[in-house]
Order: structure tokens, then sequence, then C-alpha cells
């Protein structure tokens, strides 16, 4: 009776054994995934960034240019006003 028993226990344990070796390997397959998962997602991001930092960059030019435009014209109406032309 105590072979029985052991044989039983034996192959159970064999069984929790598969049991873990599967769940394992799901796990590891899940961790890899995830990984990539988080590299494209980083890669994304980074391309993000670069647009919007570009995007940035040219408001700011646009910014500056404008500023310049502004200043100019507003220069160029004072003098106009400082000497009329009617004069």
């Amino acid at each position: 009776r105590s072979k029985k028993q052991l044989k039983a226990l034996g192959e159970e344990f064999a069984q929790k054994v598969q049991s873990w070796r599967s769940t394992n390997d799901a796990l590891r397959a899940q961790l890899e995934q995830l990984k990539a998962h988080w590299v494209q997602a980083q890669d994304h991001w980074e391309a993000l960034r670069k647009e919007k930092a570009e995007e940035v960059s040219r408001l700011r030019q646009s910014a500056t240019e404008w500023e310049v435009r502004i200043k100019e014209e507003g220069q160029a109406l004072q003098s106009a006003s400082l000497f009329p032309a009617d004069g």
C-alpha cells in the first residue's frame, strides 16, 4: 500500500511540476511580449518628443519673425508720424 501511495504522490508531484513549468513558460512569454511593447512605446515616445521639439522650434522661429516684423512696422509708423508726408 505505501508503494501505491508513494507512486501516486510521485505522479501528483510530477503533474504539479509540469503545471509550474507551463505557468513559468507562459509568464516568460508574457514578459518578453511586455518588453517588446515597452521598447515600442519608448520608440514611439522618442519619435513624438522629437516631432514636438521640432514643432516648438518652428513656432519659436515664427514668433521671432512676427516680433521683428511688428517692431519694424512700429518703427515705420513712428517715423511716419514724426515726419508727415503731407507737410
